[in-house]
């Protein structure tokens, strides 16, 4: 009966020896076949609220918001902002927003991402026939929206005036981006009808001194000098400063979205 009882012990033991051998080589097929997946790839995120800026090659600024959750956004322009409609980022990664009518004309725009912003078309089709009547690429950067509390990245002066008697707006409104270690100046110019907002060119700081220039086709060439916390102007014109970038975007009016674009 103790010999049967041994024998039953070593089987006993042999058994549970073959056991753990066989859980062991599973568990290294197990980590082994696993060491040979790849690790899933995180796909980046495009941020809600993103600013981009920059220059089209007619010379004209821009400075668009959008908010890629809600699809809208608005251009920055003088006067009255223009609305953005159907502001989408693709499945196949590009981005595409189409403006709100302005005089009958609306802008679309389509374009890829490129490092640091996008890089695109603007396609101006007027709104009763469908007609193309021009296009232009543009090359913009992209920044996160600033806090109104710590927007330290820009400046807005102005001299913007009505004249009753001639009906029309007279004076300047300057934008000036510092996102970048150069920075972005939008000029729109007020005389009589608004022209702009012109991406200034050829950007120089001297001491106190702001000169660059601006326009389309023969570039015009222009000087502000700064005054404590205003801009003058070679005519003595002077520019006050105003509140940051939330209130040319977010507060200022837009042309709205109606209908399908």
């Amino acid at each position: 009966m103790v010999r049967l009882t041994d024998r039953v012990c070593s089987l006993l033991v042999i058994s549970a020896t073959l056991l753990a051998c066989g859980e062991q080589r599973a568990n290294a097929r197990q980590h082994d076949v696993g060491d040979t997946l790849p690790e899933r790839p995180s796909l980046p995120q495009a941020q809600a609220r993103v600013l981009y800026y920059g220059a089209d090659t007619s010379g004209e600024g821009w400075l668009v918001h959008v908010d890629f959750e809600r699809q809208e956004g608005v251009r920055y322009f003088p006067l009255e902002n223009i609305g953005l409609c159907n502001v989408r980022k693709n499945p196949n990664g590009t981005v595409s927003w189409s403006s709100a009518p302005r005089f009958e004309v609306i802008e679309r725009f389509q374009g890829e991402p490129r490092p640091g912003g996008l890089r695109g078309v603007i396609t101006y089709i007027r709104e009763t026939t469908g007609q193309v009547t021009r296009t232009s690429d543009v090359d913009l950067d992209s920044a996160a929206f600033p806090m109104p509390a710590g927007d330290t990245v820009s400046d807005v002066y102005s001299s913007v005036k009505y004249i009753q008697r001639a009906g029309d707006l007279s004076g300047a409104e300057v934008l000036i981006l510092r996102f970048a270690r150069d920075p972005l100046v939008l000029l729109t110019t007020y005389e009589g009808a608004a022209s702009g907002p012109w991406a200034m060119t050829d950007v120089r700081w001297a001491g106190d001194t702001l000169s660059g220039a601006y326009g389309s086709p023969r570039p015009f060439r222009i000087t502000f000098v700064r005054v404590g916390a205003s801009l003058r102007d070679i005519w003595g014109t002077v520019l006050r400063k105003g509140d940051g970038l939330k209130a040319v975007l977010v507060d200022k009016p837009h042309t709205p979205c109606s209908g399908r674009r």
